[in-house]
């Protein structure tokens, strides 16, 4: 039994679970992006991997390392309008409340989140076809799935739904053999993003954290909480200059504390693997960041990465 299921459990949250299984169970071929979430509140993540796996799923890859495309677009916008105003959050429960309650603030041009940049280079850049779906922190990532009538993603599957009925079903998760994330070696040799060492927010947790390191003199603020963004606008309808990056989220801890797995007990700190050498020497962050984004300029078309 996964130790990630709590004693006090996080209520069971409208997702595709349901869905999800029962295309697994008809044969429909099904890729999963991970959040990193998942391997901050599920122990035992490789054996529950392994156990989707063995209904049918496919391949799995982590969302982080994606995020070096996300930020890759904001860093060139920038670089070519340095004033900004540009808002970069990932956050899809916050981008629908701005585009309803605050229109005037909502980004023109919107960047696609690491989640639908993972989607979308793995369907056009790594050819992968059939559907995804999104083993998720949030409730409100499925708002994302659909860009100008294409389904990118077709299942939200939230991390606390997923834990529940692992709870309730008691599958032996260690009968199968662990899976991890990762591009399947049919793909590897094609993929010019290092899923295993993710350079960006993998390192500095936030979109704004690296185009601050990027741009040292850049203007930056992040947001938790719907009062907290509520305080930032009221600041600038009442005439504070907007900074060059606003990073707003819903939620007050962001997408680690989302309604997909709030409450659950974090089993591991989720400090990433390249953050301590990465943020400690910033002159080696940008070098290193600045020389994926060249090969990301020679490889990828910026256009498929944000909305037209």
């Amino acid at each position: 039994m996964i130790a990630s299921v709590q004693p006090k459990r996080p209520p069971v949250i409208s997702d595709d679970l349901k869905a999800f299984l029962k295309d697994l169970e008809s044969g429909i071929p099904i890729t999963m992006l991970v959040a990193p979430a998942a391997r901050a509140v599920m122990p035992d993540l490789p054996c529950v991997l392994g156990f989707l796996r063995s209904l049918g799923v496919r391949a799995f890859f982590p969302v982080l390392p994606y995020a070096d495309i996300t930020v890759w677009v904001y860093y060139r916008l920038l670089t070519s309008n340095p004033a900004g105003p540009i808002i970069s959050s990932a956050c899809a429960g916050m981008n629908r409340y701005i585009a309803r309650k605050h229109p005037d603030m909502a980004p023109e041009p919107m960047v696609y989140s690491p989640l639908l940049c993972a989607a979308r280079y793995l369907k056009t850049y790594l050819g992968l076809d059939g559907a995804f779906a999104f083993l998720s922190p949030c409730s409100q990532k499925r708002f994302e799935f659909n860009v100008a009538g294409e389904n990118m993603i077709r299942y939200n599957v939230t991390i606390a739904a997923l834990s529940n009925w692992l709870s309730v079903n008691h599958p032996d998760l260690h009968k199968y053999q662990p899976a991890d994330t990762g591009p399947a070696a049919e793909y590897a040799d094609r993929d010019i993003v290092d899923f295993s060492r993710g350079l960006t927010v993998a390192a500095f947790g936030s979109i704004s954290d690296v185009l601050a390191c990027l741009l040292p003199n850049l203007d930056c603020t992040i947001t938790q909480g719907i009062n907290d963004a509520e305080r930032f606008f009221a600041e600038t309808a009442a005439g504070r200059k907007r900074p060059a990056v606003f990073e707003p989220y819903a939620c007050i801890g962001g997408c680690a504390n989302g309604s997909g797995v709030r409450g659950m007990t974090r089993c591991t700190q989720s400090t990433p693997h390249t953050g301590n050498f990465l943020v400690q020497n910033k002159k080696a962050a940008r070098e290193a960041i600045l020389e994926r984004f060249r090969h990301f300029d020679a490889a990828l078309n910026r256009g498929d990465f944000y909305y037209a």
